[in-house]
């Protein structure tokens, strides 16, 4: 199958489809990472993984198939709440005062990422409005003064590591993409830290919540090779979670420490899933796990008309568009293998 046979498009996980008459300059491969595999059989949306990708996919099979391969309007999660724009404008907040030190610009940056009114009640319920974020971002310094006391922003290409940005290559066209909040450096050993800004409206938070994340594991096999490749001596790493209580009001600082086993576990894991993605599109099924249909208070999208043929839903496949991602939104390029050798190399250290 061609790429000529797809409508191409920059489209990240949560945009929308440009229209068709714009789709030749995202074509070109110094702005645009291509398809490696024109003749796959499996949709390029299939093929294009990431740690939230999957954890849909694990949920349910048919809803990351749809996800990937209905438009926008027919796949997009209302936050009515105003949940994920509070995790957002709060995440790159304590990125900005990461990178500048300088609170006022952290704030600032909220002011302009904010999408609603600064005095809509959205998320009043939960204590997720704007001034709630600015709280927030305020009171990380609590977290950079005290855990944190001894690291430092780390550098990637004279640039400063946060949102840094990765793709590992699977093989048969699969990419697994991520990007990391921040990675910080320690003072003085120089080892380093991957940070996962999170917010939460609960009450109460566990460790369990975030100690065997799929997500924290993965950055850390990315790190190893970069720690290998930079010469940088890492015999162990944690991956650091501030959690931030929004009814608490208080950053809840956790560190996780992952061992080499867990890595190449994780490796094996996404290994797996590209196996069960090929199956299922090589048979025309992915299945439906009726127990996720109802989640957060609602219904899924999909709900109700998941059940129709693929065909009827997405009609021609090669009319579904390409969504690509932008180079230098991951600066990180690394097949799994280079992966594989840095682990092993850490077996032998």
């Amino acid at each position: 199958m061609s790429t000529n046979s797809y409508t191409v498009a920059e489209l990240s996980d949560d945009e929308s489809v440009f229209g068709p008459d714009e789709n030749d300059k995202y074509r070109d491969p110094t702005l645009y990472v291509q398809d490696t595999h024109t003749n796959s059989p499996i949709h390029y949306n299939l093929r294009t993984l990431s740690y939230s990708g999957l954890l849909t996919f694990h949920s349910c099979p048919r809803k990351f198939q749809l996800n990937r391969l209905l438009p926008r309007e027919a796949t997009e999660e209302t936050d009515e709440g105003g949940h994920l724009d509070f995790g957002t404008v709060v995440g790159n907040g304590v990125q900005e005062l990461l990178v500048t030190g300088s609170m006022e610009r952290a704030i600032f940056k909220a002011f302009i990422d904010w999408k609603d009114n600064l005095e809509s009640e959205r998320g009043a319920k939960s204590s997720k409005t704007f001034w709630h974020a600015v709280q927030a971002i305020k009171k990380f310094t609590e977290i950079i003064n005290g855990p944190l006391a001894m690291y430092e922003l780390a550098y990637f290409n004279g640039k400063p590591a946060v949102e840094l940005g990765f793709r590992i290559d699977f093989g048969n066209g699969f990419k697994f993409r991520g990007k990391l909040d921040a990675l910080l450096i320690h003072r003085i050993n120089r080892s380093y830290l991957p940070l996962e800004c999170k917010t939460t409206g609960w009450s109460v938070i566990d460790e369990a919540m975030y100690g065997n994340s799929a997500q924290g594991v993965g950055y850390g096999v990315v790190i190893d090779r970069v720690a290998f490749e930079s010469d940088t001596e890492v015999n162990s790493y944690n991956v650091f979670y501030p959690v931030y209580m929004t009814k608490k009001a208080e950053w809840v600082p956790m560190f996780f420490p992952k061992s080499n086993s867990s890595r190449a576990g994780w490796l094996q894991s996404v290994f797996f899933d590209v196996m069960r993605i090929k199956e299922y599109a090589e048979i025309d099924h992915f299945p439906m796990h009726g127990e996720s249909c109802f989640g957060f208070n609602k219904q899924c999208k999909h709900y109700g008309m998941c059940g129709l043929s693929t065909s009827t839903l997405v009609g021609d496949m090669n009319s579904v568009p390409i969504k690509l991602d932008k180079v230098e939104d991951y600066p990180l390029e690394f097949d799994v293998d280079d992966l594989i050798n840095a682990q092993i190399a850490k077996e032998f250290e």
